[in-house]
């Protein structure tokens, strides 16, 4: 109802909070759709899954980055991928 009753006509300092926050919101995703901060999301995320791994596993690990894998380690490898379900490959 508040952006119904709205007349945006492009003012910023005019406009209801929550199409400021809508705009806020849509700023950000462009930000983060640039691919430096697509590579450090998928580097942030891949610190979870790597802890995931380890708790699972009950042990430390050493993960070389540069690899995308864990050294010496083939049993927390399996983790890093599964195979796909016919018909989809990657």
């Amino acid at each position: 109802m508040l952006i119904r009753n709205c007349e945006h006509q492009g003012s910023f300092a005019n406009t209801p909070r929550l199409l400021q926050d809508l705009d806020r919101v849509r700023h950000l995703l462009q930000e983060f759709a640039k691919e430096r901060d697509i590579e450090l999301a998928v580097n942030t995320v891949n610190v979870s899954h790597l802890a995931m791994i380890s708790y699972t596993l009950g042990r430390s690990l050493k993960w070389d980055a540069a690899k995308q894998q864990f050294t010496g380690d083939e049993e927390a490898n399996r983790f890093i991928d599964r195979a796909c379900r016919e018909p989809w490959q990657l």
